[in-house]
């Protein structure tokens, strides 16, 4: 008996049907009277539900309805030869699985409500996987959220960001450090494609970040040795990784940025008067070719400047191109207007204005801004 699947039935069957099913089954029968409510109850025990004749079409349908907001996969059927055929539609636009019409074959039935009860039982495990899968993605999140680094003031540089990931995990990841005699390095990458595979590159190169930062700080050696890196590791994989990747160094020393850049857009430098200038470099995104060469540049600062690092993101919209590059640059144009707010409040406009802008963006978006 304990071995039984539980049937739910629910509506006017006849006595014939229910011993026979009787015999590979526990059956609960729900009655009329509160039938929803008493329903609501019996279904996270039940295997299968079979529905007999009701008194008027608009209840067989609340059944219906009731059962498919509750467990959606519990599979229905139904036997109710009373029923005119083209009401039977209607149930099946509702939710019903099977219909049987007379005369019924009551082999027939069992047959179909095996294999019905095995599709459920298939996919009820299935459901408790990705049910898992959903929870260990949101404490993934939660770990990659605490690795983030602090908002604030480095060697008297302040760095402000936003970050969105296209779904609960995303690509883009940033990281910035101190150096010695007063200067910071910024990295900003964007790997390629979406989700829990470019977010395991990412975490992957978090560490690679840290080891290539103990051996080297000059832009040229730093985006080799990434390079490199990321070919080892990711060249030889069924889906081609590959890696934007913009590495500065704002030197208050000598007052210079040194910065190169592979593949991401151009970061932008703004003047105190509202000039913008782009920090280009003509290099491809890392982990195409093993032997890649970069680029690099210097540029002269002034006090008070702000820098502007961004992946692709910010504009990677439903549209045109030219909506898209519109896109960028409005924010770039806000950024410059916005010369006069603190970073901390220039970068909660920007949040704001993006989230409202990008809210069916299919990109991960992050956004580094930087005052010295």
């Amino acid at each position: 008996m304990d071995n039984k699947k539980i049937l739910l039935t629910l509506g006017r069957l006849d006595q014939s049907i229910l011993e026979f099913l009787a015999l590979n089954h526990a059956i609960l029968t729900i009655p009329f009277k509160d039938c929803c409510t008493l329903l609501l109850k019996r279904l996270p025990v039940a295997d299968v539900a079979l529905l007999g004749q009701f008194n008027d079409l608009t209840q067989a349908l609340r059944v219906i309805e009731c059962i498919k907001v509750e467990e959606p996969l519990l599979p229905i059927i139904a036997y109710m030869p009373e029923l005119p055929e083209q009401d039977k539609w209607l149930l099946i636009e509702k939710g019903l699985d099977w219909f049987f019409s007379s005369p019924l074959n009551l082999l027939e039935l069992r047959a179909v409500m095996k294999r019905e009860n095995r599709r459920f039982r298939f996919l009820r495990r299935y459901e408790q996987q990705m049910n898992q899968v959903e929870v260990e993605i949101q404490v993934a999140r939660q770990i990659m959220n605490h690795l983030l680094p602090k908002k604030g003031c480095f060697q008297n540089i302040e760095v402000q960001w936003i970050q969105r990931p296209h779904s609960l995990l995303g690509g883009d990841m940033f990281y910035y450090y101190d150096l010695p005699d007063e200067k910071l390095a910024l990295f900003l990458i964007d790997v390629s494609g979406h989700g829990l595979t470019s977010s395991m590159v990412t975490m992957a190169l978090r560490s690679l970040l840290k080891g290539v930062a103990l051996k080297v700080q000059e832009p040229i050696q730093v985006m080799t040795e990434l390079n490199r890196h990321i070919c080892d590791l990711f060249m030889n994989l069924p889906e081609t990784i590959y890696a934007a990747c913009t590495y500065c160094i704002v030197d208050r020393l000598n007052q210079c940025i040194h910065y190169s850049n592979a593949g991401n857009p151009d970061a932008c430098l703004f003047g105190t008067n509202g000039t913008v200038q782009k920090l280009k470099t003509e290099n491809m995104a890392l982990g195409i070719y093993p032997d890649l060469e970069f680029q690099k540049k210097t540029i002269r600062l002034q006090e008070q400047q702000r820098l502007a690092l961004f992946t692709d993101g910010i504009y990677d919209k439903r549209g045109s191109l030219e909506s898209k590059f519109a896109l960028r640059d409005q924010v770039i144009q806000s950024i410059a207007l916005g010369r006069d707010l603190s970073l901390a409040v220039l970068c909660e406009q920007l949040e704001k204005s993006l989230d409202k802008s990008l809210q069916h963006s299919e990109d991960d978006y992050s956004l580094l801004l930087v005052q010295w």
